[in-house]
């Protein structure tokens, strides 16, 4: 420090000093005087520049007035940009500021913009576009980088871009093509000093959705913060969404945050915080009803690079009083490998049911209990070694017990009650389950080849499972991982039964959570026995045409009552269950179960390895249909098409419409 005093206070030094600035300050005047002569030379020729370039193409550039309003701030007034008589861009007034110092090293960058009463009416036809040939072919270009590196990189580039101040008064921009028109019209927005307000309309053919924002945006460190509320009304249907993808979905107030978006060594980290309120979603896919969330918020933690892409283990998501953390990870390149894991927080009984979505959980509504909850589970599966997949799943209770029943009494099973059918939607057929119906068979009385076939086609380990079985499911994943569709399924006979009992049979998200929920509770809290459950799903399964249960099943197909039925007859009736309205697809021109039926050959091996039918029937197919079933054989056509007067109970099948 003495030093660099010593030479500050030397008389040399403050001489040469002088003449320095001195000659910075000559430098500065002429270069502004020489700015101030020539300025609008330079501003005529970039706009001839840019008006004979655009003249090759086609397109016709103009301006009433041009000139500057400031130092180094241009104003351009009814700026007009046409394609032969299709004027597409007008802007009335506008203001550029312009970066000197950055410009010189950066490139033209501005420094404040503001445009007044803009027009921007974009045109893509099969047969018209009024701007594609504003895009320059720029020639293909080998980069070494990685496309994380390069999405990063054009990122910031293009906010370093943003002036530092920019406001837009009166400014529509629209996008037509062959079937739609988008766009976005702002009112007002002004951004200054990292601060963001105004509002904006955004515009989806004859329809507008108003939005007010407010926030804020670092250029720099690429942070930021952002406030949606609607304008006008309480709640806000999100645009462009329910043309997509035929699903309405809104909310109330969304607010964001990115805390960190940078690359290190090659990896991009992205630390981002949202809160939604009054979420509402309308989707059959879904559910058959509005479904809403009243608060959601989350925290995601993420890195991606060329090689992996992961949800960091701080990332959360609280849906109103249940908090949940997630870890996801998906090895890319030639062999790929994903983890998964999910755990939500223990929570109060009553405070996990009244915080699931409504509208998805309608049979459970006002079901209280007393204890706690948690969940977990964990997935792990890879390209090399598929059939290592690693499954766990549980909902674990703490002196948890069911206090009040909910809309629906999960108890019904355990006397009589009267049960329906739908097909499409529709009720087909309501009957009692209980000694009131004749065709109703006590577990007791049906036969132990019945129940053995039953449960090895459709869950083998129904008395020994809660309802879910693991390895089934962990299969499921593997088949349908290993063939790349949807292959298996990994439903218990648990699973079926209340999905039958309890739910519609519509094929919907919220009816899959809730058969989930539900089975757990009934096994979980022994509200109705194994044995209970397992007769009361044989007396109520489809197995034909009109016919339902084991009762009516016997004398439709082999013209006596369940207690008759041999063997491998049970393990035809057995082997139709999944797919009732076919089985005259598996039965050969005789009669007789074909080898076609590969369900049935599946079943009857199965039977025969653990004693249940005998070893001399291993290559037996001596099962004939001789019952009311056997009419429809000769023609094979789907049994949908087949005339009501054939059919056992046709006055309860579905009329067409």
């Amino acid at each position: 420090m003495a030093y660099i005093h010593s030479i500050l206070q030397n008389k040399n030094f403050k001489k040469w000093g002088k003449r320095m600035l001195f000659f910075v300050g000559i430098g500065i005047v002429l270069g502004l005087t020489g700015w101030m002569v020539f300025r609008n030379k330079i501003l005529n020729y970039a706009w001839d520049k840019a008006t004979n370039k655009l003249e090759t193409k086609g397109y016709l550039l103009q301006c009433e007035t041009k000139g500057f309003s400031g130092l180094f701030t241009t104003s351009f007034t009814k700026i007009k940009l046409s394609l032969k008589q299709d004027t597409f861009v007008t802007i009335e007034k506008l203001d550029a500021g312009i970066a000197v110092i950055k410009s010189i090293f950066e490139g033209p960058t501005l420094s404040d913009l503001q445009m007044d009463k803009s027009r921007i009416e974009l045109v893509k036809t099969p047969v018209y576009c009024n701007f594609c040939g504003l895009s320059e072919k720029k020639e293909k270009t080998t980069s070494t980088k990685p496309f994380v590196q390069r999405i990063f990189d054009l990122l910031k580039r293009s906010v370093s871009k943003i002036p530092s101040t920019l406001i837009l008064n009166d400014f529509v921009a629209t996008y037509q093509d062959s079937s739609d028109t988008m766009g976005i019209s702002i009112p007002n927005v002004k951004y200054k000093n990292k601060d963001i307000a105004g509002t904006l309309h955004i515009l989806e053919n004859e329809n507008r959705t108003s939005f007010a924002i407010a926030g804020t945006l670092n250029r720099s460190s690429l942070k930021g913060k952002l406030i949606i509320k609607p304008v006008g009304k309480k709640w806000a249907e999100l645009p462009v969404i329910k043309r997509k993808f035929n699903l309405s979905a809104g909310f109330e107030e969304a607010d964001f945050e990115l805390e960190k978006l940078d690359m290190d060594d090659g990896v991009l980290r992205v630390v981002a915080d949202g809160h939604f309120q009054g979420i509402t979603v309308d989707d059959r896919r879904l559910a058959d009803t509005t479904v809403i969330i009243k608060s959601c918020s989350g925290k995601l933690v993420a890195n991606f690079s060329k090689d992996f892409i992961e949800i960091d283990s701080a990332t959360s998501l609280i849906l109103n009083k249940i908090t949940t953390h997630l870890y996801a990870s998906a090895k890319l390149g030639n062999d790929k490998s994903y983890s998964l894991k999910f755990k939500a927080n223990r929570i109060k009984a009553n405070d996990f049911f009244t915080s699931l979505p409504e509208g998805m959980f309608r049979n459970l509504q006002g079901i209280e209990a007393t204890g706690e909850l948690e969940y977990a589970m964990q997935l792990q599966l890879s390209d090399n070694e598929p059939y290592k997949t690693i499954f766990e799943s549980e909902l674990i209770p703490y002196n948890f017990k069911i206090t009040k029943m909910g809309a629906t009494d999960l108890a019904k099973m355990n006397g009589s009650f009267m049960h329906t059918f739908y097909e499409r939607g529709k009720a087909v057929r309501t009957f009692p389950v209980g000694p009131s119906n004749p065709s109703f068979t006590p577990i007791g009385t049906i036969p132990q080849s019945v129940q053995t076939a039953v449960m090895t086609g459709e869950d083998p380990m129904f008395f020994g499972h809660n309802g879910f079985y693991k390895e089934a499911i962990r299969q499921s994943i593997i088949q349908n991982y290993v063939q790349k569709r949807f292959a298996r399924g990994g439903s218990t006979i648990s699973m079926q039964l209340v999905k039958n009992v309890f739910l519609s049979r519509k094929k919907t998200l919220s009816r899959k959570a809730e058969e989930i929920l539900i089975v757990w509770l009934i096994e979980s809290q022994h509200i109705t026995t194994k044995s209970r459950m397992f007769e009361v799903y044989l007396n109520i399964i489809e197995w034909g045409p009109g016919v339902f249960g084991i009762g009516e099943a016997a004398p439709f197909y082999f013209a006596k009552n369940a207690s008759s039925l041999t063997p491998l007859e049970c393990a035809f009736l057995a082997s139709i269950v999944p797919m009732p309205k076919n089985y005259a697809y598996f039965i050969d021109s005789a009669g007789f179960v074909s080898d076609r039926d590969w369900n049935f050959v599946a079943i009857r091996n199965n039977m025969i390895r653990h004693g249940d039918i005998d070893s001399a029937d291993s290559a037996s197919f001596n099962v004939k249909i001789v019952g009311p079933a056997a009419r429809f054989l000769r023609n094979r056509k789907p049994l949908d098409s087949i005339p009501e007067s054939d059919l056992l109970f046709p006055e309860l099948i579905p009329k067409k419409e």
